[in-house]
């Protein structure tokens, strides 16, 4: 018997040529939020590659190790590297930063796209020490803009956070991260520098797509956190959540 593959639809490389839509352009046209002379550069805009972002693991131990190591290994070597070429075809410089914004240098950009890092010689071993360090649980791949709302709720380890449209679950590792992190920061203040305690706070992240919820079980498994749970619900109609243990005034509930 003959072995059919099924053909791989919709996964193509866009190039600058095809990144147009009419019925989007027309659609957001006609909300008149662009100015006139913004919409070329708004456009141009929409039309570049996104960034490779990461963040690594705040609350593990190794996390300061982790991040010298990707500061002597790759951050000097790859302002030293011959400009990679990219999906058009062009040679493009390369930059990797930690994104200014993100306390302790704990989350970092290469100013590229996918397709060079996995097609370009030069970034062959980032690009497998990306791969390796996400599935052990040690860095995360995620947008910067994701990143975002986590770090507003200001999250302690006690707090109790509900995220009813989680998936596909980057934001919700990170939340987990800090839970765990704001535990640890609380351990350096005791006299027993060896005692580590679970945070008491909780995590409830929910979506209503069975599959996307493996992909959440998948992202903050990774953690081996018990801080968290993964629920199935229309966020429409979700369950009310109310412990006896405590009064309505005690209980500390941040909804994302």
């Amino acid at each position: 018997m003959v072995n059919r593959r099924r053909p791989r639809c919709g996964r193509h490389q866009f190039t600058a040529e095809n990144r147009r839509n009419d019925l989007f352009e027309k659609y957001y046209k006609g909300q008149n939020i662009i100015p006139d002379d913004e919409w070329d550069s708004f456009m141009q805009a929409l039309g570049q590659d996104l960034p490779i972002t990461f963040r690594i693991t705040g609350f593990r131990g190794q996390s300061k190790d982790l991040l010298r190591y990707i500061k002597e290994s790759y951050k000097a070597d790859i302002a030293k590297m011959p400009f990679p070429v990219d999906a058009d075809g062009k040679q493009k410089p390369v930059s990797f930063e930690p994104l200014s914004w993100y306390p302790d240098e704990m989350a970092w950009q290469l100013d590229t796209d996918k397709y060079v890092v996995r097609k370009a010689p030069e970034l062959k071993a980032l690009h497998q020490f990306l791969v390796s360090e996400m599935e052990s649980g040690k860095i995360s791949r995620q947008e910067a803009v994701s990143m975002l709302p986590p770090l507003l709720l200001d999250i302690k380890a006690y707090h109790t956070i509900l995220d009813l449209c989680a998936a596909p679950g980057s934001k919700s590792a990170q939340i987990v991260e800090m839970l765990h992190a704001d535990a640890e920061r609380d351990c350096t203040t005791d006299t027993d520098q060896d005692v580590y305690r679970e945070p008491s706070g909780l995590l409830i992240a929910n979506d209503l797509d069975q599959k996307r919820c493996y992909m959440m079980v998948h992202q903050i498994k990774r953690l081996q956190s018990p801080c968290a749970i993964i629920t199935q619900e229309d966020a429409t109609c979700f369950p009310r959540l109310y412990s006896s243990l405590f009064s309505k005034s005690e209980v500390r509930l941040k909804v994302l």
